[in-house]
């Protein structure tokens, strides 16, 4: 492909900008998704926090960040605002690396 980025393990720049496009998506979406669930008082349906991290993990922070803002959903759970804080903390941290060492 002319005019592609190369990273340095061989994806295209644009493959790598699709997904997190898209993983930030899916979790904006299940953020919004599982408030609502909350609010219908539906437990049994309610998407699982593990969930709700792995797309974070996956890339999708600014997503779950987005959600969080957007439906103040989980924001006063102590214990998940330090998970997805973690989380974000590790990919800064991979990224950096990436950045700095693998360059």
């Amino acid at each position: 492909m002319a005019g592609t980025v190369s990273l340095h393990w061989g994806l295209s720049l644009g493959w790598f900008a699709a997904w997190l496009v898209s993983i930030n998506g899916v979790a904006l979406v299940f953020f919004g998704v599982d408030k609502l669930l909350s609010l219908a008082g539906g437990k049994w349906l309610r998407i699982p926090e593990i969930v709700l991290l792995g797309t974070g993990l996956l890339g999708g922070c600014v997503g779950g960040f987005a959600g969080m803002a957007l439906f103040h959903h989980k924001v006063e759970k102590r214990s998940f605002r330090l998970a997805f804080a973690t989380i974000v903390v590790v990919e800064i941290g991979f990224i950096c690396y990436w950045y700095f060492a693998i360059r």
